[in-house]
């Protein structure tokens, strides 16, 4: 599959297309939250929990996009403001007071959608970039009567889609942010600032806190290595993506409140 973090970016070319007709909150969620079986998944890295119909789908994946939805502006979206570079902020301070659950009641159906469509297209890009490469390796052994030649063309077929659908997706994804003004210069600033910085580093050690569990309790699986290793890292980042906002959200609560 595509990997979980440039989804959002295949939505980049119906937001070119409607920017004001869907939602890009519930896009964002929705193109991801078909992945959030790495979440809650705990044994068979390769295991997919959810089954992908539309039962699943419509009672499970959409209400769990929903509530990512409402929780990132509710709770996440002005700690990873208050965190950012004065540059950066300056650009995203309109979004600052914006309120999404006033938005979500007017429009409720926008956002319906929006989150829908990500997911099958989430589900689309999927069932693209998935081979059955052990038919390729047969048909290289017969053809080529060379194991290795076999092994080879089961890896490319295994992993040369799915990476080549995550540089489309890695590109239409910064072709969207450059659209919205960020730079490269914002990464520097991102990395050199102390608060970006700060909640950088609390990001990537909760995430790989979490990936090591991960990956401790599923093991790794003979010849899957490669799979395991990034299904572990995406839960990690998954996890901390909402953790650590929230940590930083408390000890702001906590902070405020006793000094009143």
């Amino acid at each position: 599959m595509p990997y979980t973090f440039v989804h959002p970016g295949f939505i980049y070319p119906l937001k070119r297309w409607k920017p004001h007709l869907f939602s890009t909150t519930g896009w964002v969620f929705g193109s991801i939250a078909p992945d959030y079986a790495f979440l809650l998944r705990l044994t068979n890295p390769r295991f997919h929990l959810f089954q992908y119909d539309w039962k699943t789908i419509l009672f499970l994946i959409f209400p769990m996009a929903l509530l990512s939805a409402v929780y990132f502006h509710v709770v996440i979206r002005n700690i990873l403001m208050d965190a950012a570079p004065p540059g950066l902020q300056a650009q995203l301070n309109h979004y600052r007071n914006f309120n999404f659950l006033s938005h979500l009641r007017k429009n409720w159906f926008s956002v319906s959608t929006s989150i829908l469509m990500a997911i099958l297209l989430h589900l689309l890009l999927d069932l693209t970039v998935h081979f059955d490469a052990y038919t390729f390796q047969h048909i290289a052994w017969v053809f080529y009567m060379n194991y290795v030649v076999g092994i080879m063309y089961y890896y490319l077929a295994m992993y040369i889609p799915a990476i080549t659908l995550s540089i489309a997706g890695a590109y239409f994804l910064y072709r969207w942010l450059f659209d919205e003004g960020f730079r490269i210069r914002n990464i520097t600033e991102l990395l050199t600032y102390h608060s970006s910085r700060k909640l950088l580093i609390s990001f990537l050690v909760v995430a790989a806190i979490f990936g090591s569990i991960k990956i401790l309790l599923t093991g790794i699986e003979s010849g899957f290595a490669i799979d395991t290793l990034a299904i572990g890292g995406t839960n990690g980042m998954l996890i901390s993506f909402f953790i650590t906002p929230t940590l930083f959200y408390l000890r702001n609560y906590f902070r405020n409140n006793g000094q009143q």
